[in-house]
């Protein structure tokens, strides 16, 4: 393995229904009678991208011109935000340590997202002091990326920056539709659902988990290849997974 990939926002924190929350406290300030609740909310991140999924609802729903996806956009992250400062979400188990690895172990580390660099921004305040762009090899978003997710375009460049074939790299995403994306690039994915996407479909990751896990809050292998190790997905395991990939049991 010479790439290890994070992806969405979602991977290093669980912030689904905080991102909810914005959005509706966004339609609220903005005067529009709109209430996303969870299980409509479970169905529109299918659409990689809090921008696409506004542009798409409002399209779907013919909002008109009242329904500004980009100012609702603007304004929710702002508020995501702040509600992360506020502490209200925190880094998944197993981000930072599997970060850690990778670096030490001469692995190039990118983290490739479809969503804009104030979320990412916040995330990376969320960590207080943890996680940091200096972290990465290589950072794709929305502003830098000719297609975003679910086209593979993303992960492909990426892969291009670092002059890494996809073979030898491996994905972790919070999605079905992002796991798509990097399996489109050829990349194998390692899924680690959130609150929201547990019930997708993850055929297309080679593993899934509930979450990466640390040495006293052990992971649980919910699908695929065994990918846990003392109760944590290691470098090692990982490593065995470019070597070795087998069909999904």
């Amino acid at each position: 393995m010479k790439a290890l990939l994070f992806g969405s926002i979602g991977v290093f924190c669980d912030s689904s229904d905080l991102q909810r929350q914005g959005y509706n406290l966004a339609f609220k300030e903005a005067g529009l009678d709109l209430q996303w609740e969870e299980e409509e909310y479970r169905e529109l991140l299918k659409i990689p991208g809090g921008l696409s999924r506004l542009v798409r609802y409002g399209e779907a729903h013919q909002l008109g011109s009242n329904f500004n996806a980009a100012e609702l956009h603007r304004r929710k992250t702002e508020l995501y935000a702040d509600m992360l400062k506020d502490g209200k979400s925190t880094l998944r188990p197993g981000v930072i340590r599997l970060i850690n690895e990778a670096r030490k172990g001469g692995i190039a580390v990118g983290w490739v997202t479809s969503t804009e660099t104030a979320n990412l921004d916040a995330v990376i305040e969320q960590s207080h002091g943890s996680l940091s762009l200096e972290h990465f090899d290589v950072v794709k978003h929305r502003g830098n990326v000719t297609t975003p997710k679910p086209d593979p375009a993303p992960y492909l460049e990426a892969l291009a920056e670092l002059q890494v074939d996809a073979s030898s790299a491996i994905a972790i995403e919070d999605t079905a539709v992002c796991v798509g994306a990097a399996a489109s690039a050829g990349v194998i994915c390692i899924a680690t659902p959130h609150q929201y996407s547990l019930d997708q479909d993850f055929t297309d990751a080679i593993a899934t988990v509930d979450q990466l896990g640390e040495a006293d809050h052990e992971a649980r292998q919910l699908g695929g290849i065994s990918v846990i190790s003392n109760g944590m997905v290691t470098l090692a395991q990982l490593e065995q997974l470019t070597t070795q990939a087998a069909p999904l049991s």
